[in-house]
């Protein structure tokens, strides 16, 4: 009788243990506040997996599957990230990374998580990570939507991409 009353303690005690540690190992909502607006990409591990659930419609998603207007939409914010840089005198050029952007309903970015490539220019990370931030207080995405949604891609500096100009037709 003993044993059977060590083992149903023994059970009790690793449910209890499953449980409460999975409480803890699941990030709150509240957590999710102390990711910063910008942030290396692998430094916040959780609260960043929790960040992509609350955002998991992507661009392409909330633009109706139109690669054609998430493409463009997203090359816009690029360009503007460019001009903003040479406006504040921060050198973009020859940084190569992956940029998972959060944006909120109106266009507004919650946050842009980053991981520069080994083939990146050797970039101070705490400056990318201050121009990015004041680049994300000043910029609004020129889309909204019902839902928040996110962007996960590589992105290349200087863009290459030129965009047609409007009337622009193959072929003159």
């Amino acid at each position: 009788m003993e044993k059977s009353h060590i083992r149903f303690a023994s059970t009790l005690l690793l449910c209890w243990g499953l449980a409460v540690g999975s409480l803890f190992a699941q990030p709150s909502k509240g957590r999710l506040q102390e990711i910063p607006p910008v942030f290396v990409i692998g430094e916040f591990e959780q609260e960043y997996e929790a960040l992509m659930g609350n955002y998991s419609k992507s661009l392409l998603d909330v633009c109706g599957n139109d690669m054609s207007l998430a493409f463009d939409l997203w090359i816009g914010l690029i360009e503007e990230m460019e001009a903003y840089s040479k406006q504040t005198g921060f050198e973009l050029n020859g940084i190569k990374a992956w940029f998972h952007v959060f944006f909120e309903k109106d266009g507004t970015i919650s946050r842009i998580g980053f991981y520069l490539k080994p083939t990146s220019r050797n970039v101070d990370t705490a400056s990318l990570v201050s121009f990015l931030a004041e680049f994300v207080a000043q910029y609004k995405f020129p889309f909204t939507s019902l839902e928040t949604y996110s962007n996960y891609t590589s992105v290349s500096f200087p863009t290459i991409y030129n965009r047609p100009l409007p009337g622009d037709h193959n072929g003159g």
